[in-house]
């Protein structure tokens, strides 16, 4: 078990830095999605040599169990079955790795910190190749620093997917007068990386509370200030609310002086949002511009998803079928979503999907607070609760960067439900 363990260790701490394999031609393979195969196959191999095959139980996996069987249902009735294929098939390769997450967190006592520390550090490492690529274009022009991004996508992301990602990127934003790149480091886009750091800045705070090391205070506020600098405004709402649930969670077991240093911290955030032509603050504010065109784009996508819901509201078009429905022409890559992961769900599988794919994160987080004496409960219930808030304006289910994160805390939550 060491030895899945150590993997294990390697899978959490590399997903921000995963390339992808091109096998053949039109066809890429995200490097994770194979190392979780290995170690998933690896550990059924060993348990079942030694006799000991443990099955996690309880509403979490039976809720994730029951969602992943929904989404095999719209096999039957998808009009596009080799695209709801492959979403099925992103599914299912992947998250049989929560059984091998959850084993490890029950019979090795140390696997938990291990894990997440090699998540955070991971985290903490990319956050700062975002800050640099973010300095970097104030010293090379902005046209070199796209060329340069330009020319490494492919690597990290596959040539077929780069090339959906390039024609359609968001790497910059329109700051007063002045265009900016975002801090993408080797994601696909600002908000896919703000959504990865939305989910491991709290275990930063874990950490530190269990460990007493100030080194995690350090990782958090890098993580921070990279999530800043995506500029992605539902990242921002998600790091407020992060804030503010942490603050009334942890407020009955904070020093006198360690709560004036919060409030004084939260009152400097609000007052960086009053600074005149203050990029941040801009960005933010822009949210409730009712002339921006990001959001009137939104208000139209949603508008229509809500009407196809009721066309299908109770199985939707199928997996991966919407944008299909939508426009037959369009293709696979076509990056056309709701931006709205709820809405996106409904549209797709239906209200019996979005019941049972909701029932996962409310089952998750009762568990995480009735355990938050534990800090990493604590603290992964912040998670995903900026996971939630922030999903009300993007769709990042079924990204290689963040699926394999949620499910650690899936298995985190099934951990706490099961017995030995």
């Amino acid at each position: 078990m060491k030895s899945i363990l150590y993997a294990t260790l390697f899978l959490y701490f590399f997903i921000p830095f995963q390339f992808a394999l091109n096998p053949a031609d039109n066809f890429d393979v995200a490097i994770i999605r194979v190392i979780i195969i290995l170690i998933t196959l690896s550990y059924f191999v060993y348990a079942l040599w030694v006799g000991n095959l443990f099955i996690p139980r309880g509403w979490i996996v039976g809720f994730l169990l029951a969602f992943l069987m929904w989404t095999l249902f719209s096999l039957f009735y998808t009009p596009i079955l080799p695209w709801t294929i492959r979403k099925v098939i992103f599914l299912i390769s992947i998250a049989p790795i929560v059984i091998v997450l959850t084993t490890l967190l029950k019979n090795i006592p140390s696997a938990k910190i291990k894990i997440i520390k090699a998540t955070v550090l991971g985290a903490m490492v990319i956050s700062l190749v975002g800050i640099g690529q973010f300095i970097l274009q104030f010293i090379l022009p902005l046209d070199t620093m796209l060329q340069t991004w330009l020319y490494i996508t492919p690597f990290f992301l596959g040539g077929t997917f780069s090339t959906s990602v390039i024609a359609h990127n968001s790497w910059l934003v329109h700051v007063g007068t002045v265009d900016l790149m975002r801090a993408i480091a080797f994601f696909p886009d600002p908000h896919i990386f703000s959504f990865y750091l939305g989910l491991t800045t709290p275990l930063a705070l874990g950490i530190y509370f269990v460990t007493k090391q100030k080194f995690w205070i350090l990782c958090f506020g890098i993580m921070i200030i990279a999530n800043m600098l995506t500029f992605s405004r539902g990242g921002y709402i998600g790091i407020f609310s992060g804030f503010m649930i942490g603050f009334i969670l942890l407020w009955p077991q904070i020093k006198t002086n360690i709560r004036h240093f919060i409030v004084l911290l939260l009152c400097s955030l609000l007052f960086i949002l009053f600074i005149p032509h203050n990029p941040i603050a801009s960005r933010l504010m822009s949210s409730f511009d009712h002339t921006d065109t990001s959001n009137t784009h939104r208000v139209t996508l949603w508008s229509d998803a809500i009407t196809q819901i009721t066309i299908h509201p109770i199985i939707g078009t199928g997996l991966g079928a919407y944008s299909y429905t939508v426009n037959p022409r369009a293709d696979y890559r076509t990056p056309f979503y709701v931006h709205n992961l709820a809405l996106d769900i409904t549209v797709e599988i239906g209200m019996i999907g979005l019941v049972l794919f909701y029932g996962i994160f409310i089952s998750l987080l009762i568990v995480l607070y009735k355990h938050r004496t534990d800090f990493i409960a604590l603290f992964s219930f912040i998670s995903i609760s900026i996971f939630l808030l922030h999903s009300l304006f993007d769709t990042p289910l079924f990204s290689v960067h963040i699926f394999p994160l949620l499910l650690l805390f899936i298995a985190l939550g099934a951990s706490y439900e099961n017995t030995k």
